[in-house]
């Protein structure tokens, strides 16, 4: 059975909404701030994985793609008006 490069990103675009999810409604932020924490949370894994280096890094780089792709998206939907 071969692996698909597109399983780690929607790995790490699965964790990045639960992440969304967490701060949106367990600190009791608005969409705006909780998708700009996640998406500085996507840029810090990011750079971990160039820390860490080696295989182990490659893999939490492929992750950190898809939770970086989630929270532009995010963060973009949050420019959007609202009809409240």
């Amino acid at each position: 059975m071969e692996e698909s490069i597109f399983t780690p990103i929607f790995i790490g675009f699965v964790v990045n909404v639960a992440l969304f999810f967490v701060v949106r409604y367990g600190l009791k932020r608005n969409f705006r701030q909780a998708s700009r924490i996640t998406l500085i949370a996507a840029i810090i894994v990011g750079i971990s994985s160039l820390i860490v280096s080696g295989w182990q890094g490659i893999g939490i780089g492929v992750v950190s793609l898809g939770m970086f792709c989630c929270s532009v998206l995010l963060y973009v939907l949050s420019f959007l008006p609202s009809n409240q």
